[in-house]
C-alpha cells in the first residue's frame, strides 16, 4: 500500500479519498468493461501507461475477507446494468470463456498509478436479471496449494530411486 493511501485510511483527509475501479476482461469481447464506484466517469492511467476511462455505475464492491483459508471472494453488484453489460455476459457464457475482474485502487488526486497492486480474480458465478448483475470472483487457493506444483517422481527424475 502506498504512503498516499495509508494517509487516507489513517487520517481521513477532506481533500482526497480512495477510488475503486473494476475492469472485466474476456477473450470473447472486443474491449473490456470498465466500471467505477463513483458518481461520474473516471479517467486514470493504467499500470501499462495507457489512459482509460471507467464509466460510472451503480457498482458496489465487497472486498474479500483476509482469512487463513486462502480462498478470497470478491462480491460485485452492478445496479442498473446497461444492455451492453448484459450482452457481454451472454457472449461470455455462449463462448464458455473465462471472465476475469481486476480491482484498481486509485485516489481522487493521484490518478497516474494505482495506489495498491491491482488484484485480478476469476469470476466464478454470475446472476443477472433486468435490473442488476451480481457476480463473485475468486483468487486461487494459494494456502492449500501444493508447492512445488511439479511433483518430482521417479518418472520425471529417475535418479530419485537411489535416495531414501
Amino acid at each position: 500500500m502506498s504512503i498516499i493511501l495509508s494517509r487516507i485510511y489513517n487520517s481521513a483527509p477532506t481533500d482526497d479519498s480512495h477510488l475503486l475501479l473494476t475492469q472485466f476482461d474476456c477473450t470473447a469481447w472486443d474491449e473490456p468493461i470498465r466500471l467505477a464506484v463513483s458518481s461520474a466517469d473516471e479517467t486514470v492511467t493504467l499500470p501499462g501507461g495507457s489512459v482509460a476511462t471507467f464509466e460510472w455505475s451503480g457498482l458496489a464492491v465487497e472486498l474479500p475477507d483476509k482469512t487463513s483459508s486462502g480462498v478470497q471472494d470478491l462480491a460485485l453488484s452492478i445496479g442498473g446494468a446497461t444492455l451492453d453489460v448484459l450482452e457481454k455476459i451472454d457472449q461470455a457464457l455462449d463462448a464458455d470463456s473465462v471472465v476475469t475482474v481486476t480491482l484498481y485502487v486509485y485516489t481522487e488526486k493521484h490518478r497516474i498509478a494505482p495506489q495498491k497492486k491491482p488484484l485480478t480474480l476469476q469470476v466464478v458465478s454470475v446472476v443477472s436479471d433486468d435490473l442488476s448483475v451480481q457476480c463473485a470472483a475468486r483468487a486461487r487457493d494459494i494456502v492449500n496449494a501444493s508447492f512445488p506444483a511439479l511433483r518430482y517422481t521417479t518418472n520425471i527424475a529417475p535418479g530419485l530411486k537411489y535416495f531414501g
